[in-house]
């Protein structure tokens, strides 16, 4: 299971080299491990390989391609979790190798840090801090959000029962 990653916005910022380097080069010496052991292998992928969706797409299904930019702040997160999952089809195709990709939507729950700077924990630090909230942009903007055990339900189903070479995303309508 290769569920590494530098999710954060705040600190895929910071690091994008390193945010690269886990997602591509994690993920390939993950899967030539999967593939000398004859083994199963799951990428935790992220919803984000979509971009800014088509809101036509929501909920989003497997089979949406996504509004994906190389180049800005966040490429170096949904850019490499992209070459991740093309990582996973490779091996698949080619080598047999028994892969499924996890897109988790938003999941949300006990152990999220304030300092991690995600939505929900943002919010819940200035209400704690008895500040107004910030929204960042227009504020139009749409998200799914997922329970953390909830998630785990969807996570293990694929990893013990996925088929195959097939993407699946986890989350809320």
């Amino acid at each position: 299971i290769q569920a590494a990653g530098i999710a954060s916005p705040f600190y895929y910022r910071r690091y994008p080299l390193e945010t690269l380097e886990v997602a591509i080069t994690g993920t390939r010496l993950m899967l030539e491990l999967a593939e000398k052991h004859d083994a199963r292998f799951t990428f935790f992928s992220s919803s984000e390989i979509y971009g800014d969706p088509d809101p036509k797409y929501v909920p989003t299904p497997e089979s949406y391609r996504g509004h994906v930019s190389c180049q800005g702040p966040r490429a170096c997160y949904d850019e490499s979790k992209r070459v991740g999952e093309t990582l996973c089809y490779i091996f698949h195709e080619t080598k047999g190798t028994a892969t499924n990709t996890i897109r988790p939507f938003n999941v949300y729950g006990p152990g999220m840090q304030e300092s991690d700077y995600r939505v929900l924990p943002n919010f819940a630090s200035r209400i704690k801090g008895g500040k107004p909230l910030h929204v960042y942009g227009s504020g139009n903007q749409t998200r799914t959000y997922c329970y953390i055990t909830d998630a785990i339900n969807g996570f293990l189903r694929v990893i013990a029962r996925g088929v195959p070479g097939e993407a699946y995303n986890i989350g809320n309508p």
